[in-house]
């Protein structure tokens, strides 16, 4: 699709490994594969191939999606989540609209809550996080902002709190589905990763 009937109108995750990731789970590797060949050939076919079909580095769409400034659009489960409310505000049809996950493999992550050394209301920062952590909170919360708060007993306290869940499909995933998912390593193919994204970005003038 980006390189058809999407070119020059889509947009692309704002981050390295994602975009050469695509590359790895298409050709059937894992992205953390430090085969030196390998990440020539991710480099050739995105710099080469692919960057002049992107008009876009964008981690979170949903808005633009809404003001129609992209036709196709890689992002975060959460946010595309949110762009079939931010499109439906705008006046659009969300109906129109078809989120997909990415296939065959994609990535797995989650995101955590810090209290850096030295902050000055310890105490403060853990009641805010115990407060989050109760659950008809956590699912109100989840309600919003489409991501998995990871509380035990899921299934049971969406079906207890919150039955109306929309597109819970795109909240939670199938053992199947998550079988196909893949994590990241720090790994010297990192900065290599960076230095095909920076060319991308050049060759795309986006």
């Amino acid at each position: 699709m980006p390189m058809n009937e999407g070119s020059g109108d889509c947009a692309m995750i704002d981050t390295a490994p994602n975009l050469c990731g695509m590359w790895y789970w298409a050709n059937g590797h894992n992205w953390n594969d430090q085969d030196p060949a390998k990440l020539d050939a991710c480099e050739k076919f995105l710099v080469d191939e692919f960057a002049q079909h992107i008009k876009a580095f964008d981690s979170y769409p949903s808005t633009k999606l809404a003001e129609g400034a992209y036709s196709l659009a890689m992002g975060w489960n959460g946010d595309l989540r949110q762009a079939y409310v931010r499109i439906a505000d705008a006046g659009g049809n969300p109906d129109e609209w078809v989120w997909v996950l990415g296939a065959p493999a994609t990535e797995l992550w989650m995101d955590t809550y810090c209290i850096a050394a030295g902050a000055p209301n310890p105490d403060a920062a853990h009641a805010w996080i115990n407060w989050e952590l109760v659950p008809e909170i956590s699912i109100k919360d989840l309600q919003y902002h489409g991501y998995n708060t990871g509380m035990k007993n899921m299934d049971s306290l969406i079906a207890e709190i919150a039955p109306d869940l929309e597109r819970g499909e795109m909240i939670f995933f199938s053992p199947e589905q998550v079988a196909t998912f893949q994590t990241q390593e720090i790994a010297p193919s990192l900065d290599r990763m960076v230095d095909i994204y920076n060319k991308v970005k050049a060759k795309a003038g986006a």
